[in-house]
């Protein structure tokens, strides 16, 4: 047990002496050099008898030995003191600024949506249309299934712009978003993991770098395909369905890539609002415990 302690002991002294600045240790060596000599001073002068008639000097050249000695320890101590100080402060003022360019990046990806937590309905629904459900409505005689997928169909239409801004003013959220995510990830990253911020994870930064690529283009459905739908819709009317059989597989099959375009969209929007969300949280719990 003596032995650990004695160990941390001189691991301890070890860093310390490490973390003073070359100047100082310089300083420090020279006036125990100059302590060294005052001692040796004091001693030859009591073995000579130097100072049987002069305590006033020997009292002097002990307290400057006593001063070579101990300055440079106080001095090591307050550097390591202040460096320390420092970098705290330091990581306080990193947490500030990664929160405030998190908060920044959580708005703007928000701002892709007028309600985020729309988009689990809209999912609802997404999930109905699957590539079974497009081919059981692939006849006249399964009206019911044929129904009921176009009923989906319209719900989603009409989800997508009460949940998605416009084009424009989404894909330039997703810039700036974009933007506060490269500057805190490449600008603060690296800084927050030096002071010991592990502040994301792999999974949350590959979601997050996918703000590169994220695009709402797949919303936007094409005049051709509605034209198709509603030429479809008009065909049900008819009796003989196997004449007009080409003419309505087409819409289906539009329908049916247009909704996997819009899954893709409505997926990876909602990884990155949940990252965002995820990285919000983890900074703003470090902000508060940096404050304390």
């Amino acid at each position: 047990m003596a032995s650990d302690k004695a160990g941390r002991q001189r691991a301890w002294l070890r860093a310390v002496w490490g973390q003073a600045s070359w100047r100082m240790r310089r300083l420090a060596l020279t006036m125990w050099l100059g302590a060294l000599a005052m001692t040796a001073l004091g001693v030859v002068g009591d073995l000579l008898r130097w100072w049987e008639h002069l305590q006033f000097v020997m009292n002097l050249v002990s307290s400057l030995a006593g001063a070579l000695f101990g300055l440079p320890v106080a001095l090591i101590y307050l550097q390591r003191a202040n460096a320390v100080e420092a970098r705290h402060r330091r990581r306080q003022d990193l947490v500030l600024l990664a929160r405030r360019a998190v908060e920044d990046m959580v708005d703007h990806v928000s701002a892709i949506t007028y309600d985020p937590d729309k988009l689990d309905e809209l999912t609802e629904v997404i999930d109905r249309l699957t590539p079974q459900a497009f081919a059981g409505a692939d006849g006249f005689d399964n009206g019911s299934t044929l129904d009921q997928l176009l009923v989906d169909w319209q719900q989603v239409r009409r989800l997508i712009p009460q949940i998605f801004v416009d084009d424009v003013a989404g894909h330039a959220a997703i810039s700036r978003a974009e933007s506060e995510w490269t500057g805190l990830r490449d600008g603060l990253g690296p800084e927050l993991r030096e002071h010991g911020l592990h502040w994301t994870t792999t999974p949350q930064a590959q979601t997050l770098d996918g703000l590169r690529s994220l695009s709402l283009d797949g919303l936007v459905v094409g005049d051709e395909l509605i034209e198709a739908i509603e030429r479809a819709v008009r065909l049900r009317s008819f009796w003989d369905y196997d004449a007009n059989a080409a003419e309505v597989e087409l819409p289906l099959a539009g329908m049916e890539e247009y909704v996997r375009d819009v899954a893709q969209v409505v997926r990876s929007v909602d990884e990155v609002h949940t990252a965002a969300l995820q990285l919000q949280a983890v900074i703003r719990e470090e902000h508060t415990r940096s404050r304390t």
